[in-house]
């Protein structure tokens, strides 16, 4: 990657593409277990209660 955002090949441009979609990918994964850990422990603590 030279300067601000040109690439070097169409190649260079797609593999970056597809790695900020695996990024982008992996961060909603993670934010989706995030929140369904945390309904779990709700569910759980009010149950109890």
């Amino acid at each position: 990657m030279v300067g601000t955002e040109k690439y070097c090949s169409d190649e260079c441009k797609a593999k970056r593409e597809n790695l900020i979609r695996k990024k982008k990918r992996q961060l909603l994964m993670l934010y989706f277990g995030s929140f369904i850990a945390f309904a779990v422990v709700i569910v759980i603590w009010l149950w109890g209660a």
